[in-house]
């Protein structure tokens, strides 16, 4: 599900948490081989078309171009023509994909370009560079000097590729006839969101309900929950509003008398990666105290101090949604094999129900996912900022402050339903 929220306020965005991860599947890699055609031409406007036949063009890999380029050796040497001091203006690239289109929410392009540069997919242009506004003649020189040094970030419209075949077409433009170099490289990547999980909702996990009392060894990494029953969440007994019990656990002999404490353990093989935070989805009904390997990194509803198995929820939990918990430390998990390990309370003795399901997700740095920053508001242009950002969370928040104890609060942006461009449910 994906949705853009924005929140005006009027102060400076310290933090902005999202429980998602970008990934980046490259459609056309760096150095990768080009059709070209470096005969000084004038190719009018037939040769970006996906039908046009590049069959007799030489081909090469990028770096394509002559001279020298800072940010790479040219590997590919293309012509100038017969005069160094009057070199073609124009020189034609051409690369044939077959791309399988998937839930990428943008394209974007790196692109180097010395000097000026056109790109069109399938006959539509989608982007430029150093070049002047209007249908570019091959005659046509760049409108300043192009950055050999690196490689220019570049934003394309969702639309631009088509499931099947798709035809990448460049027209790279020399800033004058006796321009000492030229050269072409690009990388083509599709962006998609994808949500990093540690712990999935509706999980299995061991589970011990026999009313013992288990002391502190139980949570540790090295303990033997081999005699453990095992069942998927959401478990526990009688109604959980927040969805369907799976897994029923014994209250004990006296539905007067319950159990007020029921333990449950999963151990997880883990691969630690760009994450910055971890964030918890939790549903507990009524209190929980969660431990990995052995660490406490989050309560609810329990009072502070080491939990007693005699010890009841400081109040009813939230049995209708999942609780989200955001101030996970990031050396919480291991690169290896981890342990949580959760105790549930009851509130009392004759509460009528007990319930527990939880996910864990390792979350990047956020900031790179801001989609939009505007200073100011509709009355007042120097009071306020608006900041809106793709997610597919229904429950992202923003924390600000002017320290970075982010002391002014937390704050429930508004999910939005028609931003333009994109695909969003809300």
């Amino acid at each position: 599900m994906n949705n853009i929220k924005n929140y005006y306020f009027s102060s400076i965005l310290l933090a902005l948490f999202m429980m998602v991860n970008i990934v980046d599947a490259q459609i056309i890699s760096k150095g990768a081989e080009w059709k070209f055609l470096d005969d000084g031409s004038d190719q009018g406007t037939a040769w970006k078309e996906t039908a046009f036949d590049d069959s007799s063009w030489d081909s090469g890999d990028a770096i394509l171009g002559y001279g020298t380029i800072n940010a790479g050796a040219v590997t590919t040497v293309i012509s100038f023509g017969p005069d160094e001091n009057d070199k073609y203006p124009t020189t034609y690239f051409r690369k044939t994909i077959d791309y399988t289109v998937g839930s990428e929410e943008s394209y974007n392009i790196n692109l180097l370009a010395d000097d000026g540069a056109v790109i069109y997919a399938n006959g539509t242009e989608i982007a430029r560079l150093n070049m002047d506004a209007g249908i570019p003649l091959y005659s046509d020189y760049s409108s300043g000097n192009g950055n050999e040094d690196s490689y220019t970030l570049m934003e394309i419209p969702l639309g631009s590729l088509v499931e099947g075949t798709n035809v990448i077409a460049v027209e790279v433009h020399n800033t004058s006839a006796t321009s000492s170099d030229l050269g072409f490289d690009m990388e083509l990547n599709a962006l998609e969101f994808a949500t990093v999980y540690v712990i999935t909702k509706g999980a299995e996990w061991k589970y011990l309900d026999d009313g013992s009392d288990q002391g502190i060894v139980w949570k540790e990494t090295a303990f033997d929950d081999s005699s453990w029953s095992a069942g998927n969440a959401i478990l526990g007994y009688g109604t959980i509003n927040a969805g369907t019990i799976q897994t029923t656990i014994s209250y004990g002999a006296d539905p007067n008398d319950k159990y007020p404490t029921t333990y449950f353990r999963k151990t997880i093989n883990y691969t630690k990666g760009s994450e910055k935070s971890y964030v918890i989805n939790l549903l507990s009904d009524d209190g929980a105290v969660i431990y990995v390997n052995g660490t406490e990194i989050a309560r609810l509803n329990m009072d502070a101090g080491t939990p007693l198995y005699s010890d009841y929820a400081s109040g009813n939990g939230n049995e209708n949604s999942y609780t989200e918990i955001t101030d996970i430390p990031l050396s919480a998990f291991i690169e290896g094999t981890n342990v949580i390990a959760v105790e549930v309370h009851n509130v009392s003795a004759s509460s009528s129900d007990l319930g527990l399901d939880m996910d864990i997700i390792a979350s990047p740095n956020a900031a790179n996912y801001v989609k939009h920053i505007r200073f100011g508001s509709t009355d007042d242009p120097l009071n306020g900022v608006t900041i809106t950002w793709r997610g597919i969370g229904t429950a992202d928040k923003i924390k600000w402050g002017y320290t970075a104890s982010f002391d002014e609060g937390e704050k429930t942006p508004v999910q939005r339903s028609n931003w333009t461009g994109y695909n969003y449910d809300f």
